[in-house]
């Protein structure tokens, strides 16, 4: 398999269909007593999560009606026994305002905060204990990014965020707050969907930077520290004035995606399953799974938190006040396309297992319900396709030249085969996509072949 599998030197980067990312629900925790009044009161509800892996932080937002309390509040050993801690950074908003959004890098917890207009305590900085590090004047309504800088470098790194009508991020310095980049020199993050900014996150790995603006989506690709080349990821239906759309990049080792919440309006009853969207970088969307999690309904408005260390992603629940603290496997294969029956009307299966990273992990094709004692025939391809064989049987791909085969297939009689060929990917063949299909001969029709369905592999970086 290593041979063949080294002719996906040359494979194309492009998609043609989603792959899954699996969410595994591990904890989730009710956070609805910080909307009384008490020591750790964060206003009327959460609207912004920070999480470490650990620990997480909410922050609040005012809907009493009348001038009330927004404040920050830890949560502390989240997946254990969680414990709500006191509240700090209160500030008194008007009704319909309050903290916006909350990051996290290190020990250092940074926070937007949204008055109706340009405020002292606009964008702040803390450390894990709350204590305040540092504010700056403006109007934090478009969330908080802990910026990496250009693929890590520490001389473009601090707390980047914008504003209402600002086509550029400003730069903060982490610990005193000081300016690194302003509204007037900053990083152009404007594109032709406007400057509604709504939350930004940023690549813990490259310091490309992700954005919601009127509910689209936008996307940076960092080529320096102060310079981006920015693209409409996803253009859905506008929503200037619609509050809580948000986004969080998950670099994960298979493979990266981005979670966002599309919520173009605010109306009771949305379901979380149609609001909450995952993408790849390119924007193609991809299928989820969120094992036994049963979210209530709400009214669209989520924000999303990534750990890359513990790969575990934190989703808030405004409507519910609630906190999913979920693992993050990304399973960058998925089938496509119908095999053709053997005797007794079975069709074999083909999928895939294992470790998929290039020139590191062993990846396994599973081949099963296929002809026991037969023998079968491998072909991998560059992209799907749908070629007529003997009717019902469908090649279902671009072949590259060769294949490996034959191959006996382990089992006895009908439905009974299974067989698993293991292969490293070549160093080269990262950001590919290779799809692969099995054919089986041996079944009840000498010199007969059926086929399985296809699976297409989007080859981790």
């Amino acid at each position: 398999m290593r041979l063949l599998l080294t002719g996906a030197a040359a494979l194309s980067a492009a998609a043609v269909a989603s792959a899954q990312v699996v969410l595994t629900p591990r904890a989730t925790i009710d956070v609805s007593s910080t909307a009384q009044p008490g020591l750790s009161q964060i206003g009327s509800n959460p609207t912004g999560v920070a999480w470490n892996g650990t620990d997480f932080w909410i922050c609040g937002f005012n809907s009493s009606g009348a001038v009330g309390p927004a404040a920050i509040v830890p949560v502390t050993n989240a997946l254990s026994a969680p414990s709500i801690g006191l509240a700090f950074a209160t500030l008194t908003p008007p009704n319909q305002r309050g903290y916006s959004g909350l990051d996290i890098a290190g020990n250092t917890l940074v926070a937007a905060y949204d008055a109706g207009t340009s405020d002292p305590n606009g964008i702040q900085g803390f450390d894990l204990t709350g204590n305040r590090l540092w504010g700056k004047a403006g109007r934090g309504g478009s969330g908080v990014g802990i910026d990496p800088g250009f693929n890590g470098n520490p001389t473009g790194s601090g707390t980047g965020w914008t504003t209402f009508g600002s086509g550029r991020r400003a730069l903060q310095d982490n610990l005193s707050g000081a300016d690194l980049y302003t509204a007037a020199n900053g990083m152009v993050i404007l594109t032709s969907q406007g400057s509604f900014w709504r939350d930004m996150d940023f690549d813990h790995a490259t310091g490309d930077v992700w954005l919601r603006e009127g509910n689209n989506v936008i996307y940076g690709q960092r080529t320096g520290d102060n310079a981006v080349t920015m693209s409409v990821v996803v253009d859905v239906t506008d929503a200037d004035s619609v509050i809580g759309q948000n986004i969080a990049f998950c670099r994960t080792p298979n493979g990266n995606f981005a979670i966002y919440n599309d919520r173009p309006n605010a109306a009771s009853g949305q379901d979380f399953f149609n609001v909450v969207k995952l993408i790849r970088p390119d924007g193609t969307p991809l299928t989820a799974t969120y094992g036994g999690f049963t979210p209530a309904l709400g009214a669209g408005f989520y924000d999303f938190s990534f750990d890359p260390a513990s790969q575990t992603l934190a989703i808030l629940d405004f409507t519910n006040r609630a906190v999913t603290i979920f693992d993050v496997f990304y399973e960058p294969w998925f089938q496509y396309g119908s095999g053709c029956p053997d005797t007794g009307n079975i069709v074999p299966v083909l999928d895939m297992s294992g470790d998929p990273r290039p020139g590191f992990g062993v990846l396994n094709l599973d081949i099963t319900q296929a002809y026991g004692g037969g023998f079968c025939y491998i072909f991998f391809g560059v992209a799907q396709a749908q070629i007529p064989l003997n009717p019902p049987c469908d090649l279902l791909l671009v072949p590259l030249p060769g294949l490996v085969g034959p191959l006996p297939i382990n089992g006895n009689g009908p439905g009974t085969g299974a067989l698993t060929i293991s292969g490293t990917l070549p160093i080269e063949s990262r950001g590919g996509v290779l799809t692969s299909q099995a054919f089986i001969l041996g079944g009840g029709t000498p010199g007969i072949f059926v086929t399985t369905n296809g699976v297409q592999l989007d080859i981790p970086f």
